[in-house]
């Protein structure tokens, strides 16, 4: 792992974990289990393209972690707040803009 990836990635467990500790705190181990599933290879880029990455280029911009942290609350089964919907609305808008 590349260390701006490392990076991109605690950032985004940071938040995450965060909220999973906040809101689960009598069974947070078994969804931070979840994590165990999730695909982190930059080739997975259904997921990480415009989100962690742009242009196939790793980004720690202020959005693209915020959409990282996104990403892996919604693998760990956490609720997304709205603001962070809107932001995951803006991201699939921009997604289908560019892949038509």
């Amino acid at each position: 792992m590349t260390r701006r990836l490392a990076m991109l990635a605690l950032a985004g467990l940071a938040r995450a974990g965060s909220e999973l500790l906040a809101k689960h705190p009598r069974d947070w181990r078994q969804k931070l289990a979840k994590l165990d599933t999730l695909d982190w290879s930059r080739g997975n880029t259904k997921l990480w393209e415009g989100r962690a990455m742009n242009a196939g280029r790793l980004s720690k911009r202020t959005i693209n972690v915020n959409l990282t942290a996104n990403a892996i609350k919604t693998h760990l089964g956490l609720k997304l707040s709205d603001e962070e919907r809107e932001l995951e609305r803006q991201h699939a808008r921009a997604r289908h803009a560019t892949s038509t």
